[in-house]
């Protein structure tokens, strides 16, 4: 009933100095079956991403995806991070979010966020703070400042997180940060 074609396209060089990566992760979907729903495709991660390691900078731009720095899910955009030290890492992202890998590129909604992580500490605790804000057509959606704390051994690990929306002054919740306040 339909035609599928995925894949996963992964391309990396790794020199003395800088890394290179290039990702594509998608497919399409063709519906053969009259008036049973349309094709769509789907993309997951598409992004080049370039890290000198001899300043500690990361730069990533395309679809990705974070879990961390206020933004959960997949976005395009651009990533930055710089690596202080071992244990200090401070990074920004913006672009646009997509909420599904079905989503198009959209111009409606727009976010920006910086974020600074630190740990491990004794091996299994990582701690993040950020601000994040949001806006759809020049309208708050969400503007938050949050803190992540991550505990992880083998067998065991937790997340705690607060965040805190100072736009409209109230701690955010999943279903909130989903479909808009």
């Amino acid at each position: 009933n339909a035609f599928l074609v995925y894949g996963d396209f992964l391309a990396r060089d790794r020199g003395e100095r800088y890394d290179f990566t290039a990702r594509v992760d998608g497919g399409y979907t063709e519906n053969l079956v009259p008036n049973t729903g349309g094709s769509q495709d789907r993309t997951t991660a598409a992004y080049v991403e370039l890290t000198d390691r001899a300043f500690g900078l990361t730069g990533r731009l395309g679809r990705q995806s974070l879990a961390t720095i206020g933004s959960i899910g997949l976005f395009d955009g651009v990533f930055v991070g710089y690596q202080v030290s071992p244990r200090i890492s401070l990074s920004a992202a913006g672009g646009f979010p997509a909420y599904t890998s079905y989503s198009q590129v959209s111009g409606q909604q727009t976010f920006g966020t910086l974020s600074a992580e630190f740990g491990p500490y004794r091996r299994a605790w990582v701690f993040d703070g950020y601000l994040f804000d949001e806006q759809s057509g020049g309208t708050t959606e969400r503007r938050a400042l949050g803190f992540q704390t991550r505990y992880s051994t083998p067998g065991r690990s937790a997340v705690v997180l607060v965040d805190y929306d100072i736009a409209f002054q109230q701690l955010n919740r999943s279903e909130e940060r989903r479909g808009g306040k």
